[in-house]
């Protein structure tokens, strides 16, 4: 029986140890490529639950404080290597997920066994049996279900936790004050606790709908965005429009002009004005750069503004039809991306190139963007460090948070760098139906 309740044990740590890195993977961006991460995460399980096990079969499968605390830790480090956050930002979120659990686990085995006094007394859930194996399968998937659970609804969310994470945080000090408390005070006190439990889920209630209210401020600021791009496309369309309207118009003219120059025998001159006339005719001419009618859109748009703003642009795409994204996915990734790139541009110095380099590439399934600009020297920490940081969140508000949401859709990943005078960030969305 020893035998069954070790295996137990053994699974009830991986499980609570599999759950908290859930919560890590729904918050923060990953440091490593998925093997090497999931590499990494078994490891990192494997081994908590082995150090859980000796803990139990040295010291019995009473709790054990010590061992809460060398688990946090543990985890903590694990997850600040795994992820990319500041080891204090993993050492709370792994504080409050696993104090979470125990707690969980200390009020349930009260409640299931309220004549055990102050917990102290040897009872049949606590020793090595068929029973206590038994209840740490149940606990084993409850935390199973509740980390599937909880992977479905954060996708797509990171930039939203990212955003309350502190907010969370706060939760952590109820959490270990309850831990302490229900150690301090035998289980019959418990009826006590009802009013603060009481509180703890009302303040989880008013951060959820706090999140509520937030997401709903930042689709009304993402809507308005893509209305004013729609309205200054239409007017840029209106005001080519009204230029080839007077060249046509003008048309008559250029001909008797180019008539004259050659009766005079000036052919050079005659070369020269039709040319100038082609270039003014062929000005806004959209080019077809993938195939794509509202891809195209947008970078025609979007380099008419780099030129103006006298940025060098270079962009090779492959052939994307067939792209999955929806229209509205294309206009607020690409064109976040590329205001972002001619916003930096804009601020470089006199005398440093204003270039951007784009390359937007298929690979069977996958669409891989890779955006490079010039940035003025200073502006990592505004833009690289915070970016690395909170993955977008203060990067350019809601245009970020929109390119976001689009990568998690895709079950995509962003990865930037900063170097010197230049930005670049590259990103792979499985954005195509098919092999």
């Amino acid at each position: 029986m020893r035998a069954f309740y070790f295996g137990c044990e053994l699974l009830y740590s991986a499980a609570q140890a599999w759950l908290v890195l859930q919560l890590a993977d729904a918050i923060f961006e990953t440091a490593w490529t998925d093997r090497r991460k999931n590499t990494g995460q078994a490891a990192l399980i494997a081994l908590m639950a082995v150090v859980r096990l000796g803990n139990v079969m040295i010291n019995g499968p009473l709790f054990s404080n010590a061992m809460l605390i060398a688990g946090i830790l543990i985890m903590a480090i694990g997850s600040a290597i795994l992820y990319i956050c500041s080891l204090w930002d993993a050492v709370c979120l792994n504080m409050l997920g696993l104090t979470g659990a125990a707690l969980g686990d200390f009020i349930a085995r009260a409640l299931i066994f309220p004549d055990m006094g102050a917990l102290k007394r040897p009872d049949a859930i606590l020793a090595f049996g068929p029973a206590g194996g038994l209840y740490l399968l149940v606990w084993t998937a409850l935390m199973l279900l509740t980390g599937l659970v909880w992977r479905r609804w954060s996708a797509g969310k990171r930039l939203e936790l990212l955003g309350y994470r502190k907010a969370w945080y706060v939760l952590m000090f109820p959490v270990l004050l309850s831990m302490i408390c229900f150690q301090m005070f035998p289980v019959e006190a418990l009826g006590r606790w009802a009013a603060f439990l009481l509180c703890c889920s009302l303040l989880f209630l008013a951060l959820w709908m706090s999140m509520v209210k937030h997401g709903a401020e930042a689709e009304s600021k993402i809507l308005q965005m893509r209305t004013s791009m729609l309205e200054s496309q239409y007017q840029r369309l209106s005001e080519l429009y009204n230029e080839r309207a007077i060249l046509v118009h003008d048309l008559k003219n250029h001909l008797r002009a180019i008539s004259t120059l050659l009766d005079r025998e000036k052919p050079d001159e005659a070369m020269e004005y039709i040319s100038r006339i082609t270039r003014e005719l062929e000005k806004g001419k959209d080019i077809n750069w993938c195939n794509h009618e509202m891809m195209n859109l947008i970078l025609n748009m979007k380099f008419r503004e780099a030129e103006k703003a006298r940025i060098q642009v270079d962009c090779r795409c492959d052939d994307m039809s067939g792209l999955a994204l929806t229209s509205v996915e294309v206009c607020a990734l690409f064109s976040n991306l590329l205001d972002n790139a001619i916003e930096a541009n804009e601020k470089c110095p006199a005398g440093l190139e204003r270039r951007i380099n784009l390359l937007c590439a298929r690979r069977e399934k996958m669409l891989i963007i890779s955006l490079s600009n010039s940035m003025a020297k200073g502006m990592e920490n505004g833009m690289g460090k915070q970016f690395f940081k909170t993955a977008g969140v203060g990067l350019h508000g809601f245009g970020m948070r929109s390119v976001q949401k689009v990568i998690d859709s895709y079950h995509g990943y962003m990865k930037v760098d900063v170097r010197d005078n230049e930005f670049s960030i590259v990103i792979y969305l499985a954005a195509f139906d098919g092999a």
